[in-house]
């Protein structure tokens, strides 16, 4: 989808009304290159000139879908961050600058760097040292990123999460309606840690949805991560066990080699690293506890990739999902507790 027409009449001045560099200055925008389509939004870059004279890029997020009206609180979320990350400076989130009602988008200053998704790559083989070592350098300041925001009060308007029991019959009556048996059903019900009492408190604020491509690694050695609205409070397990899971699950390449096509040792110190990052801000946390919201989040993981692969690629899916995915996924969830175990042991 391009870019509202309405955009280009709109932003010159709501840019120049809210953002002090730009007040008294002409102003003018141009969208660049494609429109990028998520679950929940599109995002589109834009160049801004002031005074006839380059400015910055900005991104612009349109939500819709059951996030439409999400653009004020997202906004309101990042600066409050802003000032809570104000004395990390290699710890950020990006520069909010306004939100629109109509059509309803967030407006944030480009971020330059690499997302972690893309800079893991560097984790397949035949890998070198200068690669790894750019996939590795962030890890551990994503987990110290994560803590950071832990410990921030949640606004009032945060809401619980769902609970794992629920999350756990959404995903199989998912999964069920891609296709997979009853039988495979209980079967990667079974795989699951105990979930009793793992949603109990402490709870603190949440990002939500902590995991590769929210983090963008930038030139200088810092971190930024994107896409919260502070919309969630739950155990802290549910945001590292959401990263955790994201590292099983890099790309379609890593299950359909069983990670053999991703260096061993190196994806096992991309684990340790992010959890010692985390536990140097001295929060306690429960290796039960990640252990299950790690093998949740995967079981998710598993039915939104087979509904997804089942809804683009019907004819690979009747192969891939039974020979590749359901078997890896499965064997994921079994390996959940003993990875975390040996992390925090």
């Amino acid at each position: 989808m391009p870019p509202q027409p309405d955009l280009l009449t709109i932003l010159p001045g709501e840019l120049a009304a809210n953002v002090p560099e730009l007040s008294g200055k002409s102003v003018e925008v141009r969208p660049i290159g494609r429109a990028e389509s998520y679950t929940f939004s599109q995002v589109t870059r834009w160049q801004v000139d002031a005074a006839g004279q380059p400015w910055r890029r900005i991104v612009i997020k349109e939500p819709h879908g059951e996030q439409a009206s999400r653009s004020q609180a997202e906004l309101e979320a990042l600066q409050k961050l802003a000032g809570h990350f104000a004395d990390a400076p290699n710890l950020r989130v990006p520069r909010a600058l306004l939100a629109l009602d109509d059509p309803p988008a967030l407006v944030m200053e480009e971020v330059s760097g690499q997302r972690l998704n893309a800079l893991m790559r560097g984790l397949r083989k035949p890998a070198n040292e200068e690669r790894m070592h750019s996939a590795l350098a962030p890890i551990p300041l994503a987990g110290q990123w994560l803590s950071r925001l832990h410990r921030l009060i949640p606004p009032a308007y945060a809401q619980p999460l769902p609970s794992l029991a629920d999350r756990v019959d959404a995903a199989c009556t998912r999964l069920g309606e891609t296709g997979i048996s009853a039988a495979q059903i209980r079967n990667a019900r079974a795989a699951l840690p105990s979930l009793a009492g793992m949603d109990s408190p402490p709870h603190v604020i949440l990002h939500g949805d902590y995991t590769l491509r929210n983090i963008i690694a930038d030139p200088n050695g810092g971190v930024t991560v994107f896409d919260t609205s502070l919309a969630h409070t739950g155990p802290a397990a549910h945001d590292i066990g959401w990263f955790l899971a994201a590292l099983a699950f890099i790309d379609r390449w890593q299950m359909l080699s069983r990670q053999w096509l991703y260096v061993r040792s190196a994806l096992d110190f991309a684990h340790a690293a992010f959890v010692v990052g985390y536990k140097n801000a001295q929060i306690p946390i429960d290796a039960g506890q990640i252990a299950a919201f790690t093998a949740v989040r995967l079981l998710e993981r598993w039915a939104e990739y087979a509904a997804h692969l089942r809804r683009t690629q019907p004819s690979v899916a009747i192969f891939a999902l039974p020979v590749v995915a359901n078997p890896y996924f499965r064997q994921q969830l079994i390996a959940a507790p003993e990875r975390v175990n040996r992390l925090l042991g």
